[in-house]
């Protein structure tokens, strides 16, 4: 899963009339025989400015378009709707008023090569629900398959995109050994019975089947502005982005928006006011440097090493291949940042090596911490000084959210629940991480007695 453009979304009310302000590029667009062409996109982008940026707008029942607030700038202007060609790219600047014309497209694969991946992936045929009836397994039902499918497969990726729609069951069984974590989650559908349904799927597609055609955007959806701006390059893996303290989202107005590049140990930045973006690398501690896929994990007084990381980018099955190899360094892995009210961007992150003896010696005194794997801990990024703190914690970390009292609450361990207090920590003292943090021990009450 690759991203490399950040979006924004405005919903504003067009005006009466498609007249372009300065700042603008407005005009109408029309079909065969000119009538006009209702609910499509227009899409004005440029390399001009510090980093590629797009903005998208969609037209009116009249075909009339306004596209606003556009940095000065060369931009080549064109048209994509369901049901057409894509249309030819018009050089325009803010200003100028367009005439767009559009044809449509040739026959039904050339109309669908737009449609939303879901409509592709719809397609797809599960096995008979029979075919589960005293099935060995995990999966005793069909739809307990299905919703493993979209949890191991639609999570990460976009099923049903063009990358994705191969056409043959060697194709499949070939793509899902590009990444361990892939051919693991295959293994554990059911191979045979994934891939059989992954060829029929691809088979038919590359054989002229097609989706039914999405409805074009109409009411308020025709008032979404999008914009969009190109941060990172063609290995970037942008997996949360944040703008503002959650809790008060009027913090923050105007100023960068930040994500993390968990495949490459990045803390991404972009200025939606100057068009700028950055990357500093996330560090780590002792000059840890083992990527993900490789990582171990050792009790304490245990002898046994385990591998514990995930295999994604970069990472493929002994007797795979994958265009990654060696491009993915990524020993921090970091995930989900969040914005405090002091301008740190709080972000869980893997600091050192999973071994229980690299922990801090007040961790070790518990067992359920001691003797079990915790991934990742905690960093912060101060956007006032520039600097990177990392942050060691007992209990892994996942996902952040403060509370109401400043607290830091995680997920993502499968053993206990943990908390930070960043009032009770200071960075210059090594005693206040113990105080900072806490934890409580996950159980199940099993027999019901509370």
């Amino acid at each position: 899963m690759i991203r490399r453009f950040l979006a924004t979304l405005l919903l504003g009310l067009l005006g009466a009339t498609a007249t372009a302000a300065q700042d603008s590029i407005s005009g109408r667009v029309t079909g065969a025989g000119g009538s006009p062409e209702a609910g499509v996109w227009i899409i004005a982008e440029t390399p001009d400015l510090p980093t590629d940026y797009r903005k998208i707008v969609v037209t009116d029942d009249n075909g009339r378009f306004v596209i606003p607030q556009l940095p000065a700038a060369r931009y080549a202007v064109w048209v994509r709707g369901y049901g057409l060609a894509d249309s030819a790219k018009v050089p325009a600047a803010p200003g100028d008023e367009l005439s767009l014309t559009v044809a449509m497209a040739e026959d039904a694969i050339e109309a669908a090569a737009v449609y939303p991946s879901s409509y592709w992936l719809a397609l797809l045929q599960p096995p008979p629900a029979t075919s589960f009836h005293n099935a060995d397994g995990p999966y005793r039902s069909q739809a307990a398959w299905r919703s493993q499918l979209k949890l191991n497969c639609v999570l990460c990726h976009q099923l049903g995109s063009l990358a994705t729609r191969l056409s043959t069951f060697n194709d499949f069984d070939a793509g899902l050994k590009k990444a361990t974590g892939m051919n693991y989650f295959a293994d554990a559908l059911g191979r045979q019975r994934l891939l059989q349904t992954l060829a029929d799927w691809g088979g038919r597609i590359a054989a002229g089947e097609t989706p039914i055609a999405p409805p074009r955007p109409r009411g308020i959806e025709r008032n979404f502005v999008i914009t969009q701006w190109g941060w990172g390059d063609s290995y970037t893996y942008a997996h949360d982005q944040i703008a503002t303290d959650k809790r008060d989202p009027t913090r923050y107005a105007n100023a960068p928006i930040y994500g993390v590049d968990i495949g490459n140990d990045y803390l991404m930045s972009l200025d939606p006011a100057s068009h700028r973006v950055n990357r500093i690398k996330i560090p780590t501690r002792d000059h840890f440097d083992t990527p993900w896929c490789e990582q171990t994990h050792k009790p304490i007084d245990s002898d046994d090493i385990g591998p514990f990381g995930f295999g994604s980018l970069g990472c493929p099955e002994i007797d795979g291949n994958t265009p990654h190899t060696g491009r993915y360094e990524n020993p921090a892995n970091p995930h989900n940042p969040m914005m405090d009210d002091s301008g740190k961007i709080w972000m869980t992150t893997q600091i050192r090596r999973q071994w229980a003896e690299d922990m801090p010696a007040f961790c070790r005194r518990s067992p359920v911490i001691a003797n079990n794997l915790h991934h990742r801990q905690l960093a912060y990024y101060d956007t006032t000084t520039h600097a990177f703190v990392l942050v060691d914690t007992c209990y892994g970390t996942h996902h952040l959210q403060f509370d109401n009292t400043g607290v830091l609450w995680s997920s993502g361990d499968n053993y206990v629940i943990g908390w930070f207090d960043p009032k009770k920590f200071k960075a210059d003292d090594p005693a206040s991480l113990e105080a900072a943090q806490g934890w409580s021990e996950v159980t199940v009450d099993s027999d019901g007695d509370g």
